[in-house]
């Protein structure tokens, strides 16, 4: 989903063009949709057209440099296009890429980034660091996100049950150990409708950690052991979106549902005057997919439907519950859970794909 997650539609993007180029489709989990390399080269043309800025919000008085972590061969593009786009707003903008979520919450704390694109748990750390930052908005798709039970669909019932139903007896694969949407949330949620987590035996895929599930390359190995062990005992939690999109979706079934939250959150430092932030946040609202390809262009590549959002919190309160044990001053926090400190029956964590 923002860095959403190395958001589904790009993966299904790369996962096709990696076929298109001879890759075995067996190797592929998540379906077809618009390639990277379409999206690109349609990109190159858009945004070398010379126009006027559209005057569409206050202008900074100076250059904001934006932070965000680099998840997947998309983000350059992405954010030398999102340049682009705001360029013609009037917004002067740089951007430098993080390799975790942690550097990247540190930089914003530290004001050595003036705004950063920061998934859940790391726009709630960075508010609890930093309680002045500032929200200037997110994506549509980043409202009301939703992760999903899913199970083999030999042993799954009519309708999805309960969380407690659900769980019941059984033994629970998730994603990364800081992956909001398949871990962080699933586990508080899980726990808050009563399920006794002493009774989960939880296998952890542990990919990519640092990066708060972008990649999505622990939700894939998610599905590909719900379907691989076929087991009526066998539950996953993944992201609707992931979900969705995989290739073997009619194996799988929706066993329960999670509450929604929200996802991505541009957050910014306080120092960064009101007057920079208000044009940051202006010039977003006034990107437009049916008026201007060029910013349809960028826009499908961070996964947009339709339009950019305003700032809002309370989507965020369920991962502020989740957090509220971790040390607010420190730097790089401890996982949520280890194997040897955790509140389950057993926990495996492995970073091998499922057999």
């Amino acid at each position: 989903m923002a860095a959403l997650l190395c958001s589904a539609a790009r993966a299904a993007g790369r996962s096709q063009a990696r076929a298109r180029a001879g890759a075995a489709s067996s190797s592929s989990l998540l379906s077809s949709s618009s390639s990277s390399s379409s999206l690109s080269s349609s990109l190159s043309p858009s945004l070398s057209t010379k126009s006027k800025p559209r005057g569409a919000g206050p202008r900074p008085a100076t250059a904001l440099l934006l932070g965000c972590v680099s998840y997947c061969d998309d983000v350059l593009r992405i954010w030398d296009g999102m340049r682009s786009r705001l360029a013609e707003r009037g917004v002067d903008l740089d951007f430098a890429t993080f390799n975790s979520y942690d550097r990247l919450v540190d930089a914003l704390v530290r004001g050595h980034v003036d705004v950063a694109w920061n998934g859940p748990l790391a726009h709630v750390r960075a508010q609890r660091r930093l309680p002045t930052c500032a929200s200037l908005g997110m994506r549509d798709v980043d409202r009301d996100f939703e992760s999903v039970v899913v199970a083999h669909e030999r042993f799954a019932p009519g309708e999805p049950s309960d969380l407690r139903t659900a769980l019941l007896g059984k033994r629970v694969v998730a994603g990364a150990h800081d992956s909001p949407q398949a871990y962080v949330l699933p586990v508080q949620f899980a726990a808050e409708a009563g399920v006794a987590l002493s009774s989960l035996h939880v296998t952890r895929y542990d990919c990519d950690v640092g990066k708060h599930g972008d990649t999505a390359a622990g939700e894939e190995l998610v599905l590909r052991h719900v379907r691989a062990r076929g087991a009526h005992d066998v539950v996953g939690f993944v992201s609707r979106m992931m979900l969705d999109r995989c290739s073997f979706r009619d194996e799988l079934a929706v066993v329960a549902r999670f509450p929604p939250f929200d996802h991505c959150q541009f957050d910014a430092h306080p120092n960064v005057p009101r007057r920079d932030r208000d044009a940051f946040a202006a010039a977003l609202m006034d990107m437009d997919k049916d008026r201007d390809v060029a910013d349809r262009v960028v826009m499908d590549m961070e996964g947009i439907r339709r339009s950019w959002a305003g700032a809002r919190e309370h989507g965020y309160e369920a991962m502020r519950r989740a957090t509220a044990g971790e040390d607010a001053a420190a730097r790089f926090p401890l996982p949520l859970h280890e194997v040897g400190r955790h509140p389950f029956a057993s926990l495996q964590v492995l970073d091998a794909v499922a057999t």
